[in-house]
């Protein structure tokens, strides 16, 4: 990963990953456990499969292609979501994104879930989760 942190939930498709990341911070920048309005806020990561050619030796003689993993442009957005809600919360959000993105819509892109998902707190993972549940 091209980032430092603590993937807190993660679940990957055949294009994309999307996964919440604990990277420290806050309410208003870095989280101060010293500032009991501070809570530690999780971080959505949308990632994309990538192939390159994979070659080997001096004379760089191909062999295949090499995929990775890479954050997607604009694809990571700190959101309201604090780093102690239910872990089946968080996976209800993550497929609801991961469920569009492979879909491919014209609409959906890893920035607008991006965007989207910076909006959300524990009571509106809650409410998704509740109603994924009924269905």
């Amino acid at each position: 990963m091209s980032h430092c942190g603590e993937d807190v939930a993660c679940i990957s498709g055949d294009k994309f990953k999307v996964c919440f990341s604990n990277l420290g911070e806050g309410h208003h920048g870095d989280y101060n456990p010293n500032d009991p309005d501070d809570e530690q806020l999780l971080r959505i990561d949308i990632w994309e499969k990538t192939s390159q050619k994979a070659f080997h030796g001096i004379n760089r003689r191909e062999i295949g292609k090499k995929t990775e993993w890479e954050i997607a442009s604009d694809g990571s957005a700190c959101t309201g979501i604090t780093s102690n809600a239910p872990v089946e919360h968080l996976e209800s959000v993550l497929k609801m994104v991961l469920d569009d993105l492979e879909r491919g819509s014209s609409s959906s892109t890893p920035r607008y879930w991006a965007d989207e998902i910076s909006w959300f707190d524990n009571e509106r993972a809650a409410m998704l989760f509740k109603n994924k549940k009924s269905d």
